[in-house]
């Protein structure tokens, strides 16, 4: 919580942006996403504190992938296969870093009717369980249902599949996912946090979904969200892009992301189901700034701590925020460099989300490292990247 405290000998003043209240001796006004400095004044005592910073090093950047192996790369031998033996390596080199996996890819789905899908190097449900409580793997931020990779028919969307089987296996896994986070969390041995990223639930001239239009699929998937998380139980976080796998993402900039989640949230009441995963990378090759995008999510209040921390170039890239429909430019490629990589303009613009985060009122960041090595040495990647964004803390927190 950030705080401005007043003498009670003073008169009320009041702050655009700010939201006063009486508490005994002192006039307590709660900061609520704008920049304090405007009131740092004569007799004006400004307290922050700082919320607790944690990162993650996701099993998926440790694994053995060139760039953009999740679109069909083939592997290398710069990561490692076994999802066990990258915990072990994450604990072991890594200690007090959080990590996440996926269904299927990373943890073993326990669904017989999927089991097919898990990949020979994935690790079950039991097996991580036990490494947990020996200590022996790092605690867990989030476990998400793909809508990308080795799954046959996948390229044709799963939420928005025509095929009522994909679509059904689509409800299971984020049912599954929910469920295992869930678990995880009241056992003490993780956040409890979902991720939905929609990969090929997006438009495509080769691969077409159910959907006969754009307003018909963001129906679709408003649809299925509300329906999915009417039981109130945790929050899911999208994670927006503006294309690929699909061509075109229906949700494809951050204010549609907003739009998309506030649709959701109001579909079951307005209490927040729904919130905003922000991966830096996807907001710079969508053609938005970090601090713009962070601004925005924390604004709408859709800004919970967690997000996906990395970098790319950014773009030259415009929608139209009613329809999605491209206006200006292309996006830029999805590189997920190290945090604060791309120039000095990169880092200022980081740093300035940083800063802005740091002063969000949330008690926890959660720095989620998602990076693509590109068959360099994982673990320097991540190292890089980790040191960057404590720099940036650092001057931000002074």
């Amino acid at each position: 919580m950030i705080l401005v405290l007043l003498s009670y000998k003073q008169d009320i003043i009041v702050l655009e942006g700010f939201r006063p209240e009486r508490r005994r001796s002192h006039l307590r006004i709660r900061f609520i996403g704008h920049t304090i400095s405007r009131c740092a004044g004569k007799g004006v005592i400004i307290l922050v504190e700082i919320p607790n910073v944690v990162h993650s090093f996701p099993t998926w950047t440790m694994s053995r992938r060139p760039t953009h192996s999740k679109f069909g790369g083939k592997p290398t031998d710069s990561g490692i296969a076994s999802v066990a033996t990258r915990l072990h390596t994450i604990n072991k080199e890594c200690p007090g870093v959080g990590t996440s996996l996926h269904l299927l890819f990373e943890l073993a789905t326990d669904n017989p009717k999927y089991a097919k899908l898990n990949s020979p190097d994935a690790i079950t449900m039991a097996d991580l369980l036990a490494l947990l409580g020996k200590g022996e793997c790092p605690q867990i931020m989030a476990v998400i249902a793909p809508a990308f990779g080795d799954i046959p028919g996948i390229e044709y969307g799963a939420i928005l599949s025509p095929d009522p089987e994909i679509r059904a296996m689509a409800k299971a896994l984020h049912e599954e996912a929910r469920d295992k986070t869930r678990q995880l969390r009241d056992a003490g041995f993780g956040k409890g946090l979902n991720i939905w990223w929609p990969a090929y639930d997006s438009w495509s001239e080769r691969y077409r979904n159910m959907a006969t239009s754009d307003n018909g699929a963001w129906d679709m998937l408003v649809d299925f969200w509300s329906n999915h998380l009417s039981d109130h139980d945790g929050l899911v976080h999208l994670e927006w892009k503006p294309s690929v796998p699909g061509d075109r993402d229906y949700i494809n900039s951050v204010r549609r992301a907003i739009e998309f989640c506030l649709d959701v949230n109001s579909a079951v009441g307005g209490e927040p189901v729904m919130v905003i995963n922000h991966e830096w990378a996807h907001g710079l090759i969508g053609g938005t700034s970090v601090f713009d995008c962070t601004r925005l999510i924390i604004e709408a209040g859709l800004f919970t701590g967690f997000c996906h921390a990395n970098s790319a170039e950014k773009a030259v890239f415009i929608v139209d925020e009613e329809t999605g429909q491209p206006l200006l430019g292309t996006p830029g490629d999805d590189k997920d460099w190290p945090v604060g990589v791309g120039g000095d303009d990169i880092w200022a613009d980081q740093q300035a989300a940083v800063g802005l985060m740091l002063r969000s009122g949330v008690p926890e960041l959660i720095f989620e490292h998602d990076l693509d090595p590109a068959g360099t040495d994982p673990e320097e990647y991540f190292e890089t990247s980790r040191i960057n964004l404590d720099r940036m803390i650092s001057a931000e927190s002074k």
